[in-house]
C-alpha cells in the first residue's frame, strides 16, 4: 500500500485544481491508495467574501466524509479573536481527523511561543500528529529556524511531528541535527515533500540523493515519509519522485517505510493495537 502525506485542499472556487475530484486523479494516476489531506488555512477563507464565515476544517471534514481514501488533518485559526486554540484543537479531534499542519511562517507564528506551545499540549494531549512546514518561507527566520524544533522533542516527549521538507536545501542540516538528537525517544519524522530538484539545480526546497541516503541512515529506515504537496506538484512531478525513492541506495524495507509504511504506523497504530 502507498499511503502519501501532505496534499492541500482547497474548494474549487479558490483554486481550481485543488478540489478532491482532483486529488483523486493524481492518486490514481500515481497509482497511491490514500492520502492525508490538509485544510486550508483559515488566512485563505479569509480572503474570500464567500468562504470568510466557513469554518475550515468543518469545511475539509464534509469534503472528504466516506471517502476511505483521505485522511483529514485540521489547521488552527491563530488570528486575534480566533476561538480559543485548545477548542479548534478539541474539534479536529472530534472531527476524527488524525492530526494537524502548522505552517510557521505563513502563520506568522514563532514555533516555540505561546500559542503554538497550547496547539501541541492538545495535540499531544489527543495523540494527534503534526506536520510542520520547515524551510524557507519569506518570514522572518528566528520564528521557525530548525533548532526551535528541538525544544518541542524536549518539551514535548509524546507529541510526533514531521518536518516536512526536511528543512530544504538551506537548513537540511539543522534539520538532521533534531532528528539525530532525538534518536532516544523517537518522535521527530522527516517529510520528503517537494525535495526534488528544479531544471537541474537545487532550489530552496531541493535534497540530493547523497542527503536522502545519509537520512536515512542516520535517523533509521522507519522515521520518513513521502508526501505529495498537492496540488502545487501535479502528476509528473510526483511520479518522478516517487521513481527517485525507489532508485535510493537504500533498503527495500525503508523504500516501502518511505512510501506509506512510517506514516501508517503513526497515524494508525491505536487501530493496529
Amino acid at each position: 500500500m502507498i499511503f502519501s502525506n501532505h496534499a492541500h485542499m482547497f474548494p474549487k472556487q479558490l483554486r481550481e485544481d485543488g478540489d478532491v475530484p482532483h486529488l483523486l486523479a493524481l492518486l490514481d494516476a500515481c497509482e497511491i491508495d490514500k492520502s492525508v489531506c490538509f485544510a486550508p488555512f483559515a488566512k485563505r477563507f479569509h480572503e474570500s467574501a464567500q468562504f470568510c464565515d466557513v469554518n475550515v476544517n468543518e469545511w475539509l471534514a464534509k469534503e472528504i466524509r466516506g471517502n476511505d481514501r483521505l485522511v483529514g488533518f485540521g489547521t488552527i485559526d491563530v488570528s486575534e479573536g480566533a476561538r480559543p486554540i485548545s477548542d479548534q484543537v478539541q474539534q479536529i479531534y472530534e472531527l476524527g481527523f488524525k492530526g494537524i499542519k502548522i505552517h510557521p511562517a505563513f502563520q506568522e507564528i514563532k514555533v516555540n511561543g505561546t500559542k503554538a506551545y497550547q496547539i501541541y499540549q492538545k495535540a499531544e494531549e489527543l495523540g494527534l500528529f503534526v506536520s510542520f512546514h520547515t524551510g524557507l518561507h519569506w518570514h522572518r527566520i528566528s520564528d521557525y529556524q530548525m533548532l526551535l524544533f528541538d525544544d518541542i522533542t524536549w518539551d514535548f516527549p509524546n507529541l510526533n511531528f514531521s518536518l516536512e521538507h526536511v528543512g530544504g536545501y538551506s537548513m537540511f542540516r539543522l534539520a538532521l541535527l533534531v532528528m539525530c538528537n532525538n534518536k532516544r525517544n523517537p518522535h521527530v519524522f522527516a517529510g520528503l515533500t517537494s525535495v526534488e530538484p528544479e531544471n537541474g539545480y537545487l532550489g530552496p526546497w531541493s535534497l540530493t540523493d547523497e542527503e536522502l541516503e545519509t537520512l536515512i541512515y542516520q535517523t533509521g529506515e522507519d522515521r520518513t515519509m513521502f508526501g505529495l504537496d498537492f496540488p502545487y506538484k501535479g502528476i509528473d512531478y510526483v511520479q518522478s519522485a516517487m521513481a527517485r525513492i525507489r532508485r535510493l541506495q537504500i533498503t527495500d524495507e525503508a523504500k516501502a517505510n518511505i512510501l506509506g509504511g512510517t506514516l501508517e504506523r503513526m497515524l494508525f497504530k491505536e487501530d493496529a493495537q
